[in-house]
């Protein structure tokens, strides 16, 4: 059987607050926004319960996973959101037909979401997975829909999406998660879905994060609303610092990214500071080009060559996973390529992923439990770069998105620098002809009759 469980955050569950509108029945729930600030959706849909169509895809990959973030989306450390801005397809292959599922998850998605088609050619090979990256967004309606259809949940039950993921493997079946603002809504009983509700006040005991609320299911196991008391282990924790970013004016064809405010001592000398960044394949990064008083580059995967324009360019970009030595007036220059001629060379710089990582045996004693977290979601990506019980301490990112203009000829002007281009080399030949023909003629001997002797 599909099992939806559904968490809300909520400030009001051991205080006196107005609850009208919160209604519960064997058959129906109702939940205005006003009870919670932020709702989490997890379906698990075993293998017997995934269309063929969709199974036989599946079955050629052995992992897969997709992360979409919206501009702006916040991470919770309860919900263990933190995946970055845009859209992220990790995967693995297990038989030698995966491009073929590529083609066909591309289709899937640039049909039902609205992306930009791609194909194997797209991804990036990294130490664990083929990697996709888009900053393209998507319309809440297209993911709403998408996300019912996989789920077979009615899409009335689907609002305010700020992120979501797929995880996807052969044991564990086909998982989906997604993180939403609050909205009026309704949860009816389902004879093919079981459905869990629990509404929940965290408060924080370091490292740990206590729930205490009420749970309800609907279902053939019937539960009315209990009392509930959840611990849970993170395995990702916010710094509650914000990294100040800029790029260094002047830009020109050389941004350089500037980082500052990384004012957080982590919790044990067993931690170390890394860097991910993904870049767009109009950005170089320069393995040969770094602070190496400053950074420790680990791995770079992607477009290396340095002359190539961005037309000849076929994967997305590149991503980066280095180690911080030195945290102090951090810098890193990335070099534009040649892109098309275009009215708009307007890029957009992606912020890496800052954050420390820790051994986890001196921070918690059984580092078993962080598996147990029924919020985690371990897989692919940068996580899969760590240990299972790696704990992760992030920076939070401005909210702010770094634009730039990368010069490029307007296409507008193309007529015109053609004219201009081809007058100039006429002028030229011309002129050129003009001194040959000259020189020419001068220097042509005059004939003389030989004097007789």
């Amino acid at each position: 059987m599909i099992k939806q469980r559904i968490t809300l955050l909520s400030n009001y569950i051991e205080q006196e607050a107005d609850t009208e509108g919160l209604e519960f029945s064997e058959e129906l729930v109702t939940v205005p926004k006003s009870i919670y600030y932020s709702r989490q959706d997890r379906v698990t849909i075993p293998i017997e319960h995934i269309t063929p169509d969709l199974a036989q895809q599946l079955n050629t990959l052995g992992k897969l996973r997709i992360q979409w973030k919206a501009a702006g989306a916040h991470p919770s450390e309860i919900f263990q959101n933190f995946n970055q801005q845009g859209l992220y397809i990790h995967l693995v292959p297990s038989t030698s037909y995966y491009q073929e599922s590529i083609d066909i998850l591309s289709q899937q998605l640039s049909t039902s979401l609205g992306l930009e088609p791609f194909d194997n050619s797209d991804f990036i090979v990294t130490a664990t997975s083929a990697t996709y990256y888009s900053n393209s967004s998507i319309e809440n309606i297209k993911l709403t829909q998408f996300l019912s259809s996989l789920t077979q949940l009615d899409q009335q039950d689907i609002n305010n999406i700020e992120d979501f993921e797929l995880n996807w493997d052969k044991e564990s079946g086909l998982k989906l998660q997604w993180v939403s603002s609050p909205s009026d809504f309704k949860i009816s009983k389902s004879t093919e879905i079981r459905k869990e509700l629990a509404i929940l006040q965290p408060k924080d005991l370091v490292p740990d994060i206590e729930l205490a609320g009420i749970r309800t299911v609907l279902g053939q196991d019937y539960l009315p609303p209990t009392k509930t008391l959840i611990y849970i282990k993170p395995r990702h924790f916010t710094t509650k610092n914000t990294i100040h970013y800029e790029l260094q004016s002047p830009i020109g064809l050389h941004p350089t990214l500037k980082l500052s405010d990384l004012n957080y001592t982590p919790p044990s000398e067993n931690c170390k500071l890394f860097w991910v960044s993904t870049v767009d394949n109009r950005l170089i990064f320069d393995k040969y080009q770094y602070d190496e008083k400053k950074f420790k580059l680990l791995q770079s995967w992607g477009e290396i060559d340095l002359e190539a324009p961005v037309w000849k360019v076929s994967k997305f970009g590149s991503i980066q996973f280095l180690e911080v030595l030195n945290k102090t007036n951090l810098e890193m220059t990335y070099h534009s390529r040649y892109i098309e001629p275009s009215s708009d060379g307007k890029t957009v710089l992606l912020t890496p992923n800052v954050f420390y990582a820790c051994d986890s045996p001196e921070l918690i004693e059984d580092h078993q439990l962080i598996e147990k977290n029924p919020f985690d979601s371990y897989g692919l990506g940068y996580e899969s770069f760590f240990d299972k019980d790696t704990i992760f301490f992030h920076f939070e990112n401005e909210p702010k998105t770094l634009e730039f203009n990368i010069p490029t000829a307007k296409v507008e002007d193309f007529n015109r620098i053609q004219l201009t281009t081809l007058s100039v080399v006429s002028i030229g030949t011309l002129y050129l002809l003009y001194k040959l023909f000259r020189t020419f003629t001068t220097n042509t001997p005059v004939s003389s009759s030989k004097k007789s002797a």
